[in-house]
């Protein structure tokens, strides 16, 4: 009998492990998703201050892990969400990666150019 309290004990120690081990991982991944939202819409409302006054705006953004930032048009897009800008992007714009990166927004022939490093 003490073994069968034992072993019952076992299983209800791994289910609760388990049960916090997925909501560790959902919860980073909502973490995750509420900062690429949050660098989109940075990234957006620097692209409209520049479309709006013209020169160049420099902001520091986090691009989080599993998630790349890209400019197509004028819409900005990181993974499964994008903003719109007034203006269209220039051509062949290199992605942002994961990461934090300091970005650079400029106005060149009514085209946005966005630069990072």
């Amino acid at each position: 009998m003490p073994a069968l309290k034992t072993l019952a004990l076992v299983v209800l120690s791994l289910f609760a492990v388990s049960v916090g081990s997925f909501g560790v991982l959902v919860f980073q991944s909502l973490m995750a998703d509420q900062a690429a939202t949050e660098a989109l819409l940075r990234v957006s409302e620097l692209c409209q201050q520049v479309a709006d006054f013209g020169g160049s705006r420099t902001e520091n953004i986090t691009v989080p892990s599993g998630y790349t930032m890209h400019f197509v048009d004028n819409l900005i897009l990181i993974d499964h969400k994008q903003a719109e800008v007034p203006l269209p992007f220039a051509d062949n714009l290199a992605p942002v990666p994961a990461g934090q990166h300091e970005l650079k927004v400029e106005l060149q022939a009514n085209r946005l150019v966005v630069t990072w490093t």
